[in-house]
């Protein structure tokens, strides 16, 4: 299932991470109409898939790369009701104009990573900028971006909470920091 433009759900996310107008919602799809999780696919395979979508009997598995998923939480005072995934988030960095953060400091990056869970808004206390960007968000999910030297860019996917903060990557990359 395509994401339509004037889904409730696609323009709560369009106005909650700041998505530019250049960022194509018909390459978001999802398996149901609950949009649990919601994936990014290429331009060319969303053309391809939904051109005559009634001649391809195509049983589709897995395509694309996850971008969000419904966020559940338990903790109360977040009104993201999206997360972005970090596999996706890459793709995502481009079209956002809100919720992103950005440090040249590998020493932060490095340490939000190894901290997996629960970093606290000390670890950013050599960077009174960083810590205020990050205190003037709401609680809910934002991209943290490491600008390296030569320009390109690394990111997490980050939620903060009211006296925390915790990156949404999965164990294995955490450990080989």
């Amino acid at each position: 299932m395509r994401c339509s433009p004037q889904d409730p759900d696609y323009q709560y996310l369009k106005s909650y991470y700041g998505l530019s107008d250049e960022f194509d919602s018909h390459q978001l799809v999802c398996q149901d109409a609950s949009m649990n999780k919601i994936t990014f696919i290429s331009k060319q395979l969303s053309d391809y898939l939904f051109t005559d979508s009634m001649c391809h009997k195509l049983a589709i598995l897995n395509m694309g790369v996850p971008l969000f998923s419904r966020n559940n939480s338990r903790f109360s005072g977040s009104e993201c009701i999206f997360r972005i995934n970090q596999e996706g988030v890459s793709n995502l960095i481009p079209f956002m104009n809100k919720r992103i953060v950005k440090t040249k400091c590998l020493p932060i990056f490095k340490r939000f990573i190894s901290k997996r869970y629960n970093g606290s808004k000390s670890d950013v206390q050599e960077d009174p900028v960083l810590g205020k960007a990050i205190d003037d968000l709401t609680p809910g999910c934002f991209v943290f971006v490491y600008e390296l030297p030569s320009g390109k860019m690394e990111a997490l996917s980050m939620h903060k909470f009211e006296y925390a903060v915790s990156s949404m990557i999965n164990r294995e990359i955490a450990y080989s920091f």
